[in-house]
């Protein structure tokens, strides 16, 4: 992501670059997106199990009270995939901040060419 950041100040000046740039961001956008997705997949099977259920000698077993939805969220956070979907929702939403950024730029550089143009 610093990459990112970086290749950006470098290349402000350059449409072009930016707009392929861009176009790299977005694929891997698509593909921590994909990767979100299925970690979401595997904290709703986390949530049903753990908030219903816990686990004694590899058998799970029927909680009597269901544990509170702070509870589970915070089991899950301390799991890898826990931390893996919160790293990811970070990298997104930076991802998200730099594409913004870049067609903010893209957008200032069309409209000073068409002032140009005038």
């Amino acid at each position: 992501m610093k990459n990112y950041a970086e290749t950006i100040k470098q290349a402000e000046q350059s449409p072009q670059l930016l707009a392929d740039l861009l176009g790299e961001m977005s694929v891997s956008y698509s593909n921590l997106s994909y990767d979100h997705i299925a970690l979401k997949q595997e904290k709703a099977r986390f949530i049903v199990k753990a908030k219903f259920y816990y686990t004694e000698d590899g058998i799970d077993i029927k909680r009597e009270k269901p544990l509170s939805d702070k509870g589970v969220e915070s089991r899950w956070r301390v799991t890898e995939d826990g931390k893996k979907e919160y790293q990811l929702s970070q990298e997104i939403k930076l991802l998200e901040k730099l594409m913004s950024n870049i067609r903010s730029i893209l957008s200032q550089r069309k409209a000073e060419q068409q002032n140009l143009n005038y």
